[in-house]
Protein backbone atom coordinates (compact mmCIF):
# COMPACT_ATOMS: atom_id res chain seq x y z
CA UNK A 1 0.00 0.00 0.00
CA UNK A 2 2.97 2.32 0.45
CA UNK A 3 3.53 2.27 -3.31
CA UNK A 4 -0.13 3.20 -3.90
CA UNK A 5 0.03 6.07 -1.39
CA UNK A 6 3.23 7.31 -3.02
CA UNK A 7 1.59 7.18 -6.47
CA UNK A 8 -1.45 9.12 -5.23
CA UNK A 9 0.90 11.87 -4.00
CA UNK A 10 -1.78 14.09 -2.47
CA UNK A 11 -4.12 14.03 -5.46
CA UNK A 12 -7.84 13.38 -5.02
CA UNK A 13 -8.33 9.62 -5.33
CA UNK A 14 -11.28 7.77 -6.80
CA UNK A 15 -11.50 4.05 -6.06
CA UNK A 16 -13.93 2.22 -8.32
CA UNK A 17 -14.56 -1.22 -6.88
CA UNK A 18 -16.21 -4.34 -8.25
CA UNK A 19 -16.84 -2.50 -11.50
CA UNK A 20 -18.58 -3.79 -14.59
CA UNK A 21 -18.35 -2.42 -18.15
CA UNK A 22 -20.98 0.29 -17.47
CA UNK A 23 -18.91 1.89 -14.70
CA UNK A 24 -15.60 1.27 -16.48
CA UNK A 25 -16.80 2.94 -19.68
CA UNK A 26 -18.23 5.91 -17.80
CA UNK A 27 -14.99 6.32 -15.85
CA UNK A 28 -12.88 6.12 -19.03
CA UNK A 29 -15.09 8.75 -20.68
CA UNK A 30 -14.91 11.01 -17.61
CA UNK A 31 -11.32 10.66 -16.44
CA UNK A 32 -9.94 14.24 -16.36
CA UNK A 33 -6.24 13.38 -16.39
CA UNK A 34 -3.38 12.79 -14.00
CA UNK A 35 -4.55 15.46 -11.55
CA UNK A 36 -6.91 12.77 -10.22
CA UNK A 37 -5.68 9.37 -9.03
CA UNK A 38 -8.04 6.73 -10.39
CA UNK A 39 -7.95 3.15 -9.14
CA UNK A 40 -10.18 0.66 -10.93
CA UNK A 41 -10.81 -2.78 -9.40
CA UNK A 42 -13.00 -4.72 -11.85
CA UNK A 43 -15.35 -7.44 -10.67
CA UNK A 44 -13.98 -9.69 -13.42
CA UNK A 45 -10.18 -9.99 -13.46
CA UNK A 46 -9.70 -12.42 -16.33
CA UNK A 47 -7.11 -11.29 -18.90
CA UNK A 48 -9.52 -10.41 -21.72
CA UNK A 49 -11.57 -8.15 -19.45
CA UNK A 50 -8.48 -6.45 -18.03
CA UNK A 51 -7.27 -5.86 -21.60
CA UNK A 52 -10.64 -4.29 -22.47
CA UNK A 53 -10.48 -1.97 -19.46
CA UNK A 54 -6.92 -0.97 -20.36
CA UNK A 55 -7.96 -0.17 -23.94
CA UNK A 56 -10.92 1.93 -22.75
CA UNK A 57 -8.62 4.54 -21.24
CA UNK A 58 -6.73 7.05 -23.36
CA UNK A 59 -4.09 7.20 -20.63
CA UNK A 60 -1.30 4.88 -19.52
CA UNK A 61 -2.70 2.15 -17.28
CA UNK A 62 -0.53 0.39 -14.71
CA UNK A 63 -1.55 -3.08 -13.59
CA UNK A 64 -1.26 -3.58 -9.86
CA UNK A 65 0.70 -6.82 -10.23
CA UNK A 66 3.36 -5.08 -12.34
CA UNK A 67 6.60 -4.15 -10.59
CA UNK A 68 6.82 -0.92 -8.60
CA UNK A 69 7.08 1.96 -8.99
CA UNK A 70 3.60 2.51 -10.35
CA UNK A 71 3.96 4.04 -13.79
CA UNK A 72 0.71 5.14 -15.31
CA UNK A 73 -2.14 7.53 -14.83
CA UNK A 74 -4.74 4.88 -13.94
CA UNK A 75 -4.09 1.98 -11.57
CA UNK A 76 -5.87 -1.23 -12.60
CA UNK A 77 -6.24 -3.84 -9.86
CA UNK A 78 -5.72 -7.16 -11.60
CA UNK A 79 -6.20 -9.47 -8.63
CA UNK A 80 -8.68 -10.08 -5.85
CA UNK A 81 -8.54 -9.31 -2.15
CA UNK A 82 -7.29 -5.72 -2.30
CA UNK A 83 -10.44 -3.67 -2.49
CA UNK A 84 -11.25 -3.25 1.20
CA UNK A 85 -7.72 -1.91 1.80
CA UNK A 86 -7.84 0.37 -1.24
CA UNK A 87 -10.94 2.16 0.02
CA UNK A 88 -8.73 3.48 2.83
CA UNK A 89 -6.95 5.78 0.35
CA UNK A 90 -10.10 6.91 -1.47
CA UNK A 91 -11.75 10.31 -1.41
CA UNK A 92 -14.73 8.97 -3.37
CA UNK A 93 -15.83 5.39 -4.02
CA UNK A 94 -17.68 4.17 -7.09
CA UNK A 95 -19.21 0.81 -6.19
CA UNK A 96 -20.03 -1.30 -9.21
CA UNK A 97 -22.96 -3.44 -10.21
CA UNK A 98 -25.73 -0.90 -9.82
CA UNK A 99 -26.24 -0.44 -13.54
CA UNK A 100 -26.76 -4.20 -13.79
CA UNK A 101 -28.31 -6.69 -11.37
CA UNK A 102 -27.28 -5.00 -8.15
CA UNK A 103 -24.51 -3.25 -6.29
CA UNK A 104 -21.62 -4.78 -4.44
CA UNK A 105 -20.55 -4.10 -0.86
CA UNK A 106 -21.11 -0.48 0.19
CA UNK A 107 -20.12 -1.04 3.81
CA UNK A 108 -16.41 -1.33 2.98
CA UNK A 109 -16.06 2.24 1.71
CA UNK A 110 -18.47 3.50 4.39
CA UNK A 111 -16.30 1.96 7.11
CA UNK A 112 -13.39 4.02 5.78
CA UNK A 113 -15.50 7.19 5.76
CA UNK A 114 -15.68 7.40 1.97
CA UNK A 115 -18.71 8.87 0.14
CA UNK A 116 -20.20 6.46 -2.37
CA UNK A 117 -21.64 6.60 -5.90
CA UNK A 118 -23.68 3.68 -7.26
CA UNK A 119 -26.06 2.81 -10.07
CA UNK A 120 -29.83 2.60 -9.54
CA UNK A 121 -30.14 -1.08 -8.55
CA UNK A 122 -30.15 -0.63 -4.78
CA UNK A 123 -33.65 -1.84 -3.92
CA UNK A 124 -32.40 -5.15 -2.43
CA UNK A 125 -29.68 -3.50 -0.32
CA UNK A 126 -30.81 -2.05 3.00
CA UNK A 127 -27.37 -0.57 3.72
CA UNK A 128 -27.34 1.36 0.45
CA UNK A 129 -30.79 2.77 1.12
CA UNK A 130 -29.76 3.81 4.63
CA UNK A 131 -26.52 5.37 3.40
CA UNK A 132 -28.46 7.30 0.77
CA UNK A 133 -30.93 8.50 3.42
CA UNK A 134 -28.09 9.98 5.52
CA UNK A 135 -26.40 11.60 2.52
CA UNK A 136 -23.38 9.27 2.32
CA UNK A 137 -24.38 7.61 -0.95
CA UNK A 138 -25.67 9.00 -4.23
CA UNK A 139 -27.68 6.73 -6.48
CA UNK A 140 -27.28 7.51 -10.17
CA UNK A 141 -29.88 6.59 -12.75
CA UNK A 142 -27.46 6.11 -15.64
CA UNK A 143 -23.72 5.82 -16.26
CA UNK A 144 -23.86 9.24 -17.95
CA UNK A 145 -24.53 10.81 -14.53
CA UNK A 146 -21.25 9.50 -13.10
CA UNK A 147 -19.14 12.32 -14.57
CA UNK A 148 -21.23 15.13 -13.09
CA UNK A 149 -21.48 13.36 -9.71
CA UNK A 150 -17.71 12.90 -9.52
CA UNK A 151 -17.08 16.48 -10.62
CA UNK A 152 -19.54 17.81 -8.05
CA UNK A 153 -17.92 15.99 -5.12
CA UNK A 154 -14.41 16.82 -6.33
CA UNK A 155 -15.30 20.52 -6.61
CA UNK A 156 -17.19 20.76 -3.32
CA UNK A 157 -14.90 19.52 -0.56
CA UNK A 158 -17.37 20.51 2.16
CA UNK A 159 -20.16 18.41 0.63
CA UNK A 160 -17.76 15.50 0.14
CA UNK A 161 -16.55 15.70 3.75
CA UNK A 162 -20.14 15.87 5.00
CA UNK A 163 -20.98 12.71 3.01
CA UNK A 164 -17.78 11.05 4.30
CA UNK A 165 -18.70 11.84 7.90
CA UNK A 166 -22.19 10.43 7.35
CA UNK A 167 -20.70 7.26 5.81
CA UNK A 168 -18.39 6.66 8.77
CA UNK A 169 -21.15 7.41 11.30
CA UNK A 170 -23.46 4.92 9.61
CA UNK A 171 -20.77 2.23 9.58
CA UNK A 172 -19.93 2.91 13.22
CA UNK A 173 -23.61 2.68 14.20
CA UNK A 174 -23.58 -0.99 13.21
CA UNK A 175 -20.49 -1.96 15.22
CA UNK A 176 -21.04 -4.93 17.48
CA UNK A 177 -24.06 -6.19 15.56
CA UNK A 178 -22.61 -9.70 15.21
CA UNK A 179 -22.13 -9.93 18.98
CA UNK A 180 -25.67 -8.70 19.59
CA UNK A 181 -27.11 -11.24 17.14
CA UNK A 182 -25.05 -14.07 18.62
CA UNK A 183 -26.12 -13.09 22.13
CA UNK A 184 -29.78 -13.06 21.10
Amino acid sequence: MAAVRSWIAGRPCIVAGSTWPAEEGALADWWPGPEVALIVAPHEVHPSHLDAVTRAFSAPVHRFSAPDPIQGDVLLIDGIGWLSRLYAVADIAVVGGGFGKGIHNVLEPAAHGVPILVGPQTHRFREAQALEAVGALRRLESPRELASALDAWLADGAARRKAATAARAYAESGRGAARQIAAA
